[in-house]
């Protein structure tokens, strides 16, 4: 009999269809029903249940592949990093990186980014609201005047319009790639919860730059000093763009400092 956990690496693979059924002929009784037939009641609910932990982290993915495309790649992604914890939920971060290298996946150079954004989109799902902007950290503006920026605020950056793409796919299917252009660029996008909604936008890159940099801990004027080093946009242009994406964006919230705060 061999060990456990060889046991279960060989039954593991036996339910993703790496091995035959009868490798198992020498540590399982043998019974009435065959042993494939039995082993495949099980293979059956692993294999729908891995399936289907990844379909809903990766619900653009999923209608992008369609339903058989994205079975194979699941389960050749399953079969290189089995779940090692009971909660299927919290399995699959590795999926969107094994689709960038997977031949299943098709000449879908963008599939990867559009994976990387369902996935960070599923986790601020499982974030706990932000709650009452009291509560957020704030940071001074000089002048009276202190900025915070929602908790759950991520920034993430693509090569492709995964916003567009995630969208049109949701509607129609992979059929509106057709009217997206899908030539790579820098592009910069932010994420957040607005109560239980989650929210998108793209931002510019300076706006990306001040984001990190508060995000980070700096100061706000230490922000505007680094998107300044890295934009080269003159400073009234800078100011304007960061007016216009932070300051006034639906993710950040202004107010009149606290007496003792100025």
């Amino acid at each position: 009999m061999p060990a456990l956990h060889e046991l279960q690496e060989r039954v593991a693979g036996v339910l993703l269809g790496a091995q035959e059924p009868d490798s198992l002929g020498d540590c399982l009784l043998a019974g009435r029903i065959p042993l494939a037939s039995r082993l495949a009641v099980h293979r059956n609910t692993v294999r729908g249940g891995l399936c289907q932990a990844l379909r809903l982290r990766y619900p653009s993915v999923a209608r992008l592949l369609g339903e058989d495309g994205f079975d194979r790649a699941a389960l050749a992604f399953a079969a290189g990093d089995w779940p090692r914890a009971p909660q299927l939920g919290a399995w699959g971060a590795g999926f969107a990186d094994f689709l960038a290298t997977d031949a299943s996946a098709g000449a879908r150079p963008w599939l990867h980014d559009v994976a990387r954004f369902d996935a960070l989109l599923d986790a601020l799902g499982a974030l706990v609201e932000d709650g009452s902007p009291d509560a957020w950290r704030w940071q001074s503006l000089g002048s009276g005047i202190e900025l915070a920026l929602a908790p759950s605020l991520r920034r993430f950056a693509a090569a492709y319009p995964v916003d567009e793409i995630r969208a049109a796919v949701a509607a129609e299917g992979a059929a509106a790639l057709t009217r997206i252009d899908l030539v790579p660029q820098a592009l910069q996008f932010v994420a957040w919860r607005c109560g239980a909604t989650l929210k998108t936008r793209r931002v510019g890159a300076v706006a990306a730059a001040v984001i990190d940099a508060l995000a980070a801990a700096l100061s706000p004027a230490d922000a505007l000093e680094l998107a300044a080093g890295t934009s080269g946009l003159a400073a009234a242009d800078l100011v304007a763009a960061v007016q216009r994406e932070v300051l006034a964006a639906p993710f950040a919230v202004l107010r009149a400092s606290a007496p003792g705060n100025v």
